[in-house]
């Protein structure tokens, strides 16, 4: 897979497709990459042109960083959206939902830090890769939300009963990457030169027959649910 980048001008999230790998980068950096309606739209979209690429067997979610002193993976969701009459407060639960739903392979190669519902896209991929020194902050009560029940799911089976109740109910709670030893959490912590080298493997893999089966497979067992054909 071609790891390099050259990113134009900030739009939706981009997806670039290469053999039986693809790429999904988040490319606003000056918000530091918050998703609007329009951003969570072109990622639901994104998914059903993965769903329906027969040859990609795994994808990586990654985000454009340029500018950022302390780089930001996803700032979660864009609050300029609260005050649109059009907004759907049950929308951005579904991208996550669909996210863990998606037929090929996820990595999230989380090369920043991680804030509000962004835990939750991370959270939905099969594979985590984080920086050394970024954090996770999901401060969801201290804002006056109520998070929804797959979210919630998503997190105590990863990280555990504990930490979630300091990172819903503490809005000054913060949880480094290495601190985050268990296995269904974060797979491997990297320096920014290295993060994504760190998803390689999976992707040769993939690239030398692997299918998404066992991704169907654990999919099921973590969920009860059906995947997608």
């Amino acid at each position: 897979m071609n790891t390099t980048m050259t990113m134009k001008a900030e739009s939706t999230p981009l997806l670039a497709i290469d053999g039986k790998c693809a790429t999904l980068t988040l490319n606003r950096p000056s918000r530091r990459n918050s998703l609007g309606d329009d951003d969570l739209r072109t990622l639901l979209a994104h998914f059903d042109t993965l769903n329906a690429h027969p040859d990609v067997q795994v994808v990586v979610l990654t985000a454009n960083t340029t500018g950022h002193t302390k780089p930001v993976f996803c700032a979660g969701y864009h609050v300029g959206g609260f005050e649109s009459d059009e907004h759907d407060p049950n929308f951005f639960e579904q991208i996550p939902d669909a996210l863990e739903r998606l037929r090929p392979i996820s990595i999230c190669a989380m090369n920043g830090s991680v804030y509000g519902g962004a835990t939750d896209l991370m959270l939905a991929c099969d594979l985590r890769l984080g920086l050394f020194g970024a954090e996770l902050r999901m401060p969801a009560a201290a804002l006056g939300l109520h998070y929804y029940p797959s979210g919630l799911r998503r997190y105590v089976s990863r990280l555990g009963l504990n930490p979630p109740s300091g990172a819903f109910f503490d809005r000054s709670k913060r949880f480094l990457w290495k601190r985050c030893s268990r296995p269904t959490c974060l797979r491997l912590c990297c320096q920014p030169t290295t993060l994504m080298q760190g998803s390689m493997p999976v992707c040769r893999r993939a690239e030398h027959g692997a299918t998404g089966h066992a991704k169907h497979q654990g999919f099921a067992q973590r969920t009860g649910r059906r995947p997608l054909p």
